[in-house]
């Protein structure tokens, strides 16, 4: 008889640490880098990731060191006996889609949301074809927005939703944490569509849709170490956030963590131009400017 082959969760029985199974073959553990008292960190052992909802990715061998107390040499030796790798430094982690789906009241777009889209500067033909852009009914939990697929390696894996009355309480909503194939914080928006090495590095979805290809979206100002493993890849990489002192401050912090790699990294600042937003700004400068950074 072939013998079993030994998994993470037997080396965490074997240490008393304890863990429960999750859906999509992930193995949960408390994270022992930021604190968590839950069991918000993940092990895949077809991704061969680490990865915590809170703090993002890390490696294998860092991980075992902390979370069973123990050794490099012996957590090298932890892998060798496991089959655990090290987790490759540029490999953002897979998405497992085919248990996601978008919201049932997600549409074609239809008037109301071709107005605000047209209001706005937009094509709703480019939303809707180079960006897979819905709608919303005028009921439910989403009612009266734009329904926004985040796309990752060619297929849905969460969502966000834009209000398009300027009266909601909150102008974005997004999917439940526990609904996503993968954690929108831990990849970017518009990653898929980026054509080759250069990349530029914005705050939301509408700031992606004036820019075009080759920018992506953190989904608001904070960023997290999923991201910058993502980022952390292209060879040149710029950073633009919104002219407000909150949002300027967080760019210099993604500037100078992206800084540590290999690369380059630029931060562009809007301090010059009539708008604070990249989103309110003309289509012609945003054409000019990706042609000036040779992203287009």
């Amino acid at each position: 008889m072939a013998k079993r082959k030994l998994t993470f969760e037997d080396l965490a029985d074997r240490f008393k640490v304890e863990v429960s199974t999750a859906r999509n073959g992930w193995v949960n553990v408390a994270c022992p880098f930021c604190g968590d008292t839950g069991k918000h960190m993940g092990y895949h052992a077809e991704f061969n990731a680490f990865s915590c909802w809170r703090c993002g990715k890390h490696g294998v061998k860092e991980t075992l060191v902390l979370l069973f107390k123990c050794s490099p040499s012996d957590a090298i030796g932890f892998m060798r006996e496991f089959g655990l790798r090290q987790t490759a430094q540029n490999r953002p982690l897979v998405a497992r889609p085919a248990t996601f789906r978008l919201p049932p009241d997600f549409r074609p777009l239809g008037k109301v949301h071709r107005a605000y889209i047209d209001a706005r500067g937009f094509s709703s033909a480019v939303l809707e074809d180079l960006w897979d852009v819905m709608g919303t009914s005028n009921t439910g939990t989403y009612k009266y927005r734009l329904g926004i697929p985040i796309v990752y390696n060619g297929v849905p894996v969460s969502y966000t939703t834009r209000d398009i009355t300027g009266r909601a309480k909150n102008k974005y909503m997004s999917c439940p944490v526990d609904k996503e194939a993968v954690h929108h914080k831990d990849i970017l928006y518009g990653l898929d569509k980026v054509p080759k090495d250069r990349v530029l590095v914005v705050e939301g979805p509408t700031k992606v849709w004036r820019l075009g290809r080759g920018s992506v979206a953190t989904f608001g100002i904070k960023f997290t170490k999923a991201q910058i493993e993502i980022l952390r890849t292209f060879k040149h990489r710029f950073v633009l956030f919104d002219n407000e002192p909150l949002a300027d401050r967080q760019a210099r912090r993604l500037a100078d963590a992206l800084a540590m790699f290999s690369g380059k990294t630029e931060m562009l600042r809007l301090t010059d131009e009539p708008f604070t937003d990249v989103g309110d700004a003309p289509n012609s400068w945003a054409k000019s400017l990706m042609r000036e950074l040779k992203i287009h």
